[in-house]
């Protein structure tokens, strides 16, 4: 997993969004923007990068 800007980003914005310090409209806009870092299922960046790396075998 590699540690950028987006993946700051989107963590401190979920951890916002967790705390009630985000609203949810907030929150979907980022998960529009960046629907790559975000599983349909709704898991977290990280989440979504663990289950991608087992699932590619890394």
């Amino acid at each position: 997993m590699v540690i950028d800007n987006h993946y700051i980003a989107l963590k401190l914005v979920e951890g916002l969004f967790r705390k009630g310090l985000v609203n949810s409209e907030t929150f979907e806009n980022v998960k529009a923007t960046y629907p790559e870092a975000f599983a349909s299922s709704g898991d977290s960046y990280w989440e979504h990068q663990l289950k991608q790396n087992v699932k590619d075998g890394k």
